[in-house]
């Protein structure tokens, strides 16, 4: 159910585009302001973490594709 007339799903942002926003804002807030405190482990770990993410926000992005576009199963797969 929509309540908002003025909704446009295409004003959504994508779940990669929402999850660098939020990345951004923590390093802003949290990351830079501590950085003289982080070890070389710290640095590695934000790395992996940031990795992590990105990737989290592009398969949830892809699956939200498939599942948008009402995928269709090929005959080829059956085999």
């Amino acid at each position: 159910m929509n309540i908002n007339p003025e909704f446009n799903p295409q004003d959504t942002p994508s779940a990669v585009g929402a999850m660098k926003v939020s990345m951004q804002w923590l390093w802003e807030n949290f990351v830079e302001p501590r950085k003289d405190e982080l070890t070389g482990d710290d640095a590695d770990m934000l790395a992996v973490v940031g990795s992590v993410l990105l990737d989290i926000a592009s398969d949830a992005e892809a699956y939200h594709k498939v599942q948008s576009e009402k995928f269709i199963e090929s005959p080829y797969f059956r085999n």
